[in-house]
């Protein structure tokens, strides 16, 4: 009896012991993030609207039937890992990841930016958010497509309301994670945050601050890091421990006349932080009445005119 209450013993002593080695490895796991670039294509979409007399007489904008004909486009063909230093044309030209959205009132810039926030489902043609189908997630011209990590496009048309001093800059940046809090993830939420901020430009006095300290440039880099983090992290809403390096996308984020009633030097300056964001593999689409804001910072000058495009320019 005493020899098996021995062995017994050992047994149970074993698994105490592997149990413990276990749990102390899982707590040294370091999980690290690898941010991969977002690629959006739109085919042929279209988007009506039936006019009735009403909404002729009392609309403060003209209105048309067709608010969006056939519109063909894609977005974000950066080569992962590309930077700006030496940059010859041919790169300078397939950049496609800051688009500026340009045109008079009623010819579609918002329109399309619904359609790609997966607000406003077209009435025809289709858009792939990274391979995957935003409305239908089985077919494309009768093909099954493959269900990949997509980001969740954000739309943003005013500047964030945080002016409590509960949170700081980077708390409330982390709390627009959208994935699950606990201790495996508060590591890795916390240096994906730090990462945006610094790309945005956001100065590390900034983020331990609190939002009624920032600038007004700096409290639209603020609300842009917090869509990029909800955006990237929509598509993981939980970290698996076993998994040290996590793969997510590139936020997009759509930005409707955001910077239009600020300051040229504003707008320059929370665009040079945008561009930062998208020479990495983010995706802006920016409709605006004022591109001379940000023609220096952005790819591309898209201008809709009636639904349709007119012109298509490199920057």
């Amino acid at each position: 009896m005493r020899r098996i209450s021995s062995t017994y013993l050992n047994i149970l002593l074993l698994f105490e012991c592997i149990s413990l080695c276990r749990a102390l490895s899982m707590m040294t796991i370091k999980h690290t993030h690898k941010l991969a670039p977002s690629q959006i294509k739109c085919n042929e979409l279209a988007q009506s609207y039936p006019v009735t007399l009403i909404s002729k007489l009392f609309s403060s904008v003209p209105k048309r039937e067709f608010a969006i004909q056939d519109l063909t486009l894609s977005f974000g063909n950066i080569k992962e890992g590309e930077g700006m230093e030496d940059e010859d044309d041919d790169e300078k030209s397939e950049r496609n990841n800051f688009i500026l959205l340009v045109g008079r009132s009623a010819s579609g810039k918002t329109t399309l930016l619904r359609i790609l926030s997966g607000g406003e489902e077209p009435g025809s043609g289709y858009v792939l958010l990274n391979g995957s189908n935003l409305y239908n997630s089985e077919l494309v011209d009768g093909e099954v497509l493959p269900v990949r990590v997509s980001p969740k496009p954000v739309f943003i048309d005013t500047k964030p309301d945080y002016y409590d001093e509960k949170f700081t800059v980077l708390e409330h940046i982390m709390n627009a994670a959208d994935c699950e809090k606990n201790e495996s993830s508060s590591d890795f939420v916390k240096g994906l945050a730090k990462e945006f901020a610094t790309i945005l430009n956001l100065s590390h006095k900034q983020i331990n601050g609190f939002s009624s300290a920032l600038s007004p440039s700096g409290q639209y880099l603020f609300g842009i890091a917090c869509a990029c983090m909800e955006s990237s992290c929509a598509s993981m809403k939980h970290i698996n421990n076993d998994c040290t390096e996590i793969e997510i996308p590139h936020p997009v984020l759509l930005l409707d006349e955001l910077l239009d009633k600020e300051t040229s030097s504003i707008a320059n300056t929370v665009g040079k932080g945008i561009q930062n964001l998208t020479r990495k593999g983010a995706i802006v689409l920016a409709a605006t009445h004022c591109p001379a804001y940000l023609t220096d910072c952005a790819d591309r000058l898209v201008t809709l005119s009636g639904g349709k495009i007119l012109m298509n320019e490199i920057l």
